[in-house]
């Protein structure tokens, strides 16, 4: 049975201390900063990336394998302001898997599921006893997460990139690596983030203009994305940490043992990334608005 990292070991080892190591922080329970770590030994589960719905079990692992491989070079070359359509392409593929293969993603789409059942049995709309027997296997909803891999990538890679640089090691990563940032509370529409390394960043703008293009596979209509490059300022790395550790389902990661990772980890332990449905009664039936979103006290 292999052990399939949901976070991949490539992706992990960027963040690792001289002894390949990561210093786990825990959201839950008494004890805060846990023993060093390897990437071999976080963020896995036995067979997790198998899926018993495809006529390939295993094709989630044939789709990460040439990823994983050449994420160290990509991350070079996307540093270095080399980037190529390929290499943009590679790198928005595997962060399309960190939003939808984690636990966090896969718990989400559960909610989405669930949702949409008891709205269905509350309006006595229909009744299928195979979608219910459904909404209790973890699998199922992993795969609706899975078929997103057909346009996420495309979506991200056509969309607008900026590449964020700190001074020094800042930036830290978990066990939900890519999470959304709303710019203030008002905002309807999230950016992507995603630390690559602890000194190197990455917010995606999402064009969702372009939907319709990609839903048709009119891929030559769609434009290359813009790349920007800038230093970040303190003030904003504290808040995309901060945003990091309330969407991290149970743990952060870091290269070294920190008071201020401490502090922070423990004034934003009650935060959980959620999937929130808002229905809007309409005048032949009802339309269901997702939103991935964080709250606190969700425990």
């Amino acid at each position: 049975m292999a052990d399939d990292h949901y976070v991949a070991q490539t992706y992990l080892k960027n963040f690792t201390n001289p002894n390949g190591m990561l210093i786990p922080y825990f959201k839950k329970g008494k004890i805060i900063v846990g023993k060093s770590k390897s990437p071999k030994s976080v963020c896995y589960v036995p067979e997790g990336s198998s899926n018993p719905h495809f006529n390939n079990p295993r094709i989630l692992e044939e789709f990460l394998t040439p990823l994983e491989n050449n994420w160290n070079e990509n991350l070079v070359k996307l540093e270095r302001g080399e980037i190529t359509p390929q290499v943009k392409f590679e790198i928005a593929s595997y962060l399309s898997v960190l939003r939808v293969n984690t636990p966090t993603a896969i718990r989400q789409s559960r909610t989405r599921l669930e949702s949409y059942a008891n709205l269905t049995a509350s309006q006595e709309l229909f009744h299928n006893d195979d979608f219910s027997q459904k909404l209790n296997d973890k699998k199922y909803a992993h795969a609706r997460n899975l078929f997103i891999l057909d346009q996420l990538p495309i979506t991200l890679c056509s969309s607008d990139w900026k590449v964020l640089f700190a001074n020094g090691n800042n930036f830290l990563t978990s066990d939900n690596p890519l999470c959304l940032y709303y710019p203030n509370v008002n905002s309807t529409d999230g950016w992507f983030y995603a630390p690559l390394k602890p000194n190197i960043a990455l917010l995606i703008w999402p064009d969702l203009k372009y939907s319709e293009i990609i839903k048709e596979r009119r891929y030559d209509e769609l434009p290359e994305g813009n790349i920007e490059y800038g230093k970040i300022k303190s003030k904003f790395i504290f808040k995309y940490n901060q945003n990091l550790v309330r969407h991290a389902e149970e743990k952060v990661f870091f290269n070294q043992e920190a008071d201020w990772i401490t502090r922070l980890v423990k004034l934003n332990r009650g935060w959980k990334a959620v999937a929130q449905v808002d229905t809007i009664p309409q005048p032949d039936g009802y339309l269901s608005i997702f939103r991935d979103v964080v709250k606190e006290n969700q425990d």
